[in-house]
């Protein structure tokens, strides 16, 4: 990255604007574009999948509450409370 920085500062804007919008620059744009939305919609649809699972069918550990869970990472007693059980008892 440094590289390119130095490269960038050694030439004058109009070279540039010519460096960044070559035909080479600009397909190198929409390949990295292209596979950024590609691996965006995959993972939008796995994603879904998954969440629609999860809340769907019934597997080992779903049933364990908030408060189970935050002790069992290690977070206090106190903690808990105001973190996970709080905002559920004001909703």
């Amino acid at each position: 990255m440094l590289a390119v920085a130095l490269k960038a500062t050694q030439q004058s804007f109009p070279e540039f604007l010519d460096a960044a919008f070559s035909e080479r620059a600009l397909a190198a744009y929409r390949l990295s574009f292209g596979a950024a939305l590609i691996a965006a919609l995959i993972n939008g649809a796995f994603g879904l999948a998954t969440a629609w699972a999860l809340v769907r069918y019934e597997f080992p550990g779903k049933g364990v509450d908030e408060e189970e869970a935050s002790v069992s990472l290690g977070a206090s007693g106190l903690r808990t409370f105001w973190s996970v059980t709080a905002p559920n008892i004001l909703l």
